[in-house]
């Protein structure tokens, strides 16, 4: 039998309701999940209860309440889908910033091969003026598995014969609790049954109070029979490839198995440097790791949905091919590929070839923005490269140090 997060009476509220939180929380203490939290519109007693239990540090790598929409979006990295706080999208975009710090701390930590999570709750609650919508919880949690949703309507103060200032704290309480809920689901816990008479309704709550969130394991470029050359945008709008203009963009090719932060990092360097976004490219048809299969291909775009633009290409592996696909547009590339495209050996031994491709480059307009890497086991820049003067142009470094790989965040064995 399910335990019943039950309705306390006014005078007892918080007392009642901490102890619950508390109690709601403990399993996910003796869980292996990683797990990092975003909030904003409503405050209640989430950061107290998942705090409480001793060694929370082990699961919890942080909760943050963006309580300002500047806040929000500097955890989001840009305004959320559609610029509105308290919608779906908003919690899943939050989610997935969440998600992200999630495993960084946990790569900076060693925790490999745990399950990461991240959780976001966005919420519009009772208020001191007339709200014309519906007073609502939005949560999101990203794993790797996909999103899992819930998305909660509450009865307002007047029709419960209450004031505002009363409904509105019975409302932040019962967003932290149905986030609680939302995490205990995830990881395959247990869950108690909200009493009706917190007065909430949602799609993912049955009759009985029970509480099954919604999964969406897949992308808007998983619809059509055609996912390539278009952009996902991190608002979940497509744009046609050839409408990124190369003034607005940069292209950063990779695999991207997996992303990580020291993706987000270059990129958020690139476009703090150049005021452009940065759109991440993966190709199908890789010339020496062969042809990635359409799902994996999708898996890996939803690594990044909500984060950044992505687009897949179907053969252009080359950076000629990529080139002639996006012309004019500028290539957020690592130290080692500067080394790559003036190696012979990818020309058959000449010279001539090696003229012709970098001619074809500077009749395209394309550039190249070089981040630093390692190589042979050395840190190396754009001004540690031997670049003929005759093609110098065509690249140019790109300030600050990530040095993180995706063979390093994949961890051992």
């Amino acid at each position: 039998m399910r335990d019943i997060l039950a309705y306390p009476a006014p005078d007892v509220l918080f007392q009642v309701a901490t102890q619950q939180m508390i109690e709601l929380a403990r399993p996910i203490r003796g869980s292996d999940w990683i797990v990092d939290i975003a909030t904003t519109g409503a405050a209640g007693f989430l950061r107290f209860a998942l705090w409480a239990q001793p060694g929370a540090s082990q699961n919890l790598m942080g909760e943050r309440w963006t309580y300002a929409q500047q806040h929000t979006d500097e955890l989001l990295g840009r305004k959320p889908p559609e610029g509105r706080y308290s919608r779906q999208g908003s919690a899943m975009a939050m989610a997935a910033a969440a998600y992200t710090n999630a495993r960084r701390v946990a790569f900076e930590r060693g925790l490999h091969g745990q399950p990461v999570m991240g959780v976001a709750m966005t919420a519009a609650v009772s208020t001191g003026r007339a709200r014309r919508g519906g007073n609502t919880c939005r949560i999101a949690v990203r794993t790797d598995a996909g999103f899992h949703l819930v998305d909660a309507e509450f009865t307002k103060a007047a029709a419960r014969g209450q004031s505002r200032e009363q409904r509105r704290l019975e409302e932040g309480i019962v967003c932290d609790a149905l986030t609680l809920l939302t995490i205990l689901s995830v990881m395959g816990q247990p869950t108690a049954v909200l009493d009706p008479q917190w007065g909430v309704t949602a799609p993912e709550l049955d009759d009985a109070g029970v509480l099954d969130p919604r999964v969406v394991a897949s992308t808007p470029l998983s619809a059509g029979a055609d996912p390539f050359y278009k952009v996902l945008m991190p608002d979940q709008s497509v744009l046609p490839l050839e409408e990124a203009s190369p003034n607005e963009f940069l292209l950063l090719p990779g695999s991207f198995n997996p992303f990580h932060h020291g993706h987000e990092q270059i990129a958020a360097m690139a476009r703090e440097q150049t005021g452009k976004d940065v759109i991440f490219q993966i190709t199908a048809h890789h010339p020496a790791k062969g042809v990635v299969p359409t799902q994996d291909l999708l898996a890996r775009v939803a690594q990044l949905q909500f984060r950044w633009p992505v687009v897949l290409f179907d053969t252009e592996g080359l950076y000629a091919q990529k080139a002639a696909r996006v012309p004019g547009m500028t290539m957020l590339i690592g130290a080692d590929v500067v080394y790559g495209l003036q190696n012979l050996r990818y020309y058959n031994g000449d010279k001539a070839e090696r003229r012709r491709l970098f001619d074809q480059l500077g009749a395209l307009g394309t550039t190249f923005l070089v981040a630093g890497r390692a190589v042979d086991g050395y840190y190396e820049t754009l001004g540690d490269i031997p670049v003929p003067g005759n093609v110098a142009h065509l690249f140019r470094p790109l300030g600050g140090r990530i040095d993180i790989s995706s063979t390093q965040l994949r961890g051992p064995g």
